[in-house]
């Protein structure tokens, strides 16, 4: 049975909201869903990294992250305007993708 399909949102930060001081939920989800392609050690442990060396290298500063064994789930701070939330998860998906051949949703 196929998942039902979004709608393609915007990920801009919504009009009236201080970019500096927004805290955003984020999900980020695998193009196969219902599949357990993130949860093996090596990518998981991998993902893991991949978000705390961005935390500590100031491309955003991350309070809470989980793997899930389809999607991720963030809550992210972007230090904008160096760090856009659209540019910044955009490598963060190609950099995985690369890395550890992470097929994920556009």
């Amino acid at each position: 049975m196929p998942y039902p399909r979004r709608k393609s949102l915007p990920h801009d930060t919504p009009l009236g909201i201080p970019q500096e001081d927004a805290t955003f939920f984020i999900t980020i989800c695998t193009a196969k869903r219902g599949t357990e392609d993130l949860v093996c050690a090596k990518r998981g442990d991998g993902l893991i990294e991949a978000v705390r060396h961005r935390h500590e290298s100031g491309v955003w500063w991350c309070r809470v992250f989980v793997v899930m064994p389809d999607h991720l789930h963030g809550l992210l701070r972007f230090p904008f305007p160096d760090h856009p939330m659209t540019d910044t998860i955009a490598q963060f998906k190609k950099y995985t993708a690369r890395t550890w051949g992470i097929s994920w949703q556009r």
